[in-house]
């Protein structure tokens, strides 16, 4: 009976590991396709960042800060037609992220973008997948919400900064972008309400301090909104736009000498902002320096020559200083 059982008791111990040996091929398997699925998405999110930042780029203002939603001394300079080689760069490298994996619904998205920017056709957000994306994508979404603010379009921008919170939560900066398309909608009271959220997130973040301001200011919020401002400088001291945003509140209660030394700050910080020149220049008209705003005017357009209000403004300098000869 022993020598029965022993025999039979002998060919487990090789099935046993070969048992053991094909287990561990199933995981090194599965190991390796998770490995590559994770190369795969990272490169995904390298294509999609640089296609990103291209279509959030102007050319000729790398050194102007990107903040279109603000009150201004008149209106800013519009925007100039998206350079032809920059959309191309940017067209592929989407459509390497897209020949990596067809069904990335982030790619898709951009795709859409492209399409729209190019032929003037309707974007179209792809719907997500839930459970397939990565935190990391919660910028690409964040982004491509940029890219869709900066042409006006507010409720894919929307859309496109949700489905970044809800891949990484609680991203302030997202609903500081779904601030100001409320804000591009005119929905005053919903991006004051909005931007205090994103306070109530991280109440150190200066743009959201500023973004509020700039809210504050439109609805006539002035004392407030002056308020915001300063917390926005105070907590990043080389905040361009906060300057020249604070200066065109104080410019608008009459206040000329700090109006104009914060556009002159301003400007100290980013020397292309040629909406800074343009209200230094309405300051100092104001206070009967026509001389020197007839120089900031200058400056605006050679920074913007086909700006029409800093040309009107020019003009109407130049036509009061020889007035006054």
């Amino acid at each position: 009976m022993r020598e029965r059982q022993a025999k039979l008791a002998r060919p487990l111990a090789p099935t046993i590991l070969a048992a053991i040996a094909l287990i561990g091929l199933f995981i090194n398997f599965y190991r390796d396709a998770d490995r590559e699925q994770e190369a795969r998405e990272a490169r995904i999110a390298d294509l999609l960042d640089d296609a990103s930042d291209l279509l959030n780029s102007r050319s000729g203002e790398t050194n102007t800060p990107k903040y279109d939603a603000r009150i201004i001394v008149g209106t800013r300079p519009p925007p100039s037609a998206p350079d032809r080689e920059i959309l191309l760069q940017a067209k592929r490298k989407v459509d390497r992220a897209l020949e990596i994996d067809p069904s990335n619904v982030i790619a898709q998205s951009f795709d859409s973008l492209m399409n729209e920017r190019a032929k003037g056709t309707p974007a179209r957000i792809a719907p997500p997948v839930s459970g397939v994306l990565p935190r990391r994508f919660g910028s690409i979404y964040y982004n491509l919400g940029n890219a869709f603010l900066s042409q006006e379009r507010p409720k894919e921008a929307i859309e496109s900064y949700r489905r970044a919170i809800e891949i990484s939560p609680p991203h302030p900066e997202a609903l500081i972008g779904i601030g100001s398309a409320l804000l591009l909608e005119g929905k005053l009271e919903d991006a004051v309400t909005t931007y205090r959220q994103a306070l109530r997130v991280d109440p150190n973040l200066p743009e959201a301090h500023h973004a509020l301001a700039v809210a504050l200011h439109r609805a006539g919020k002035l004392d407030e909104a002056l308020m915001q401002y300063q917390k926005a400088i105070d907590l990043k001291p080389d905040f361009a736009v906060a300057y020249e945003d604070l200066g065109d509140l104080l410019f608008g209660i009459g206040n000329m000498d700090d109006a104009i030394a914060q556009y002159r700050r301003a400007i100290d910080l980013a020397p292309g902002m040629a909406s800074a020149y343009n209200g230094l220049g309405a300051a100092l008209a104001a206070r009967g320096d026509l001389e020197g705003a007839v120089a900031s005017y200058r400056q605006a357009l050679d920074l913007e020559p086909g700006w029409t209000l800093a040309k009107t403004n020019l003009d109407t300098a130049l036509h009061r200083s020889q007035g006054k000869r």
